[in-house]
């Protein structure tokens, strides 16, 4: 059974997600190390981590993070070992599933996020054919 929102729950929320906010706003990265240190933020992963663990987190959140986290890994893919860029299409893949079982209109929501990676399944499913 759901717990009865209280001040408390509805005060740290809103404090968790006005540093998000900020947090997202506030780095401008301009060179490609500062693109890659903003994917590998901490401050952001412990946010998200807060997030999902509270109560209050909606949908909209959940978007959030899901779009910043796709970016990071767009960021990081070019990067990792060729283990590790298996394992985060197998990761998107399934993300992907679970997006399918939305709504259309939340399909269309998450649609800019997952073109990328859309093309680079392809890709790597057509050099693995090979």
């Amino acid at each position: 059974m759901p717990q009865p929102i209280i001040y408390d729950q509805k005060h740290d929320y809103i404090e968790l997600v006005c540093l998000y906010t900020k947090l997202q706003y506030s780095k401008s990265p301009t060179t490609y190390p500062e693109v890659i240190e903003t994917a590998l933020d901490r401050d952001f992963i412990k946010l998200e981590r807060e997030l999902l663990k509270h109560p209050l987190t909606n949908i909209h959140m959940y978007h959030a993070m899901f779009l910043r986290v796709a970016w990071a890994q767009a960021v990081l893919f070019g990067l990792a070992d060729p283990e590790i860029r298996h394992r985060t299409l197998l990761q998107l893949r399934d993300s992907f599933r679970e997006i399918q079982r939305l709504p259309e209109a939340w399909q269309e929501a998450f649609a800019p996020a997952l073109a990328h990676w859309l093309e680079v399944l392809n890709e790597e499913e057509e050099h693995s054919d090979a």
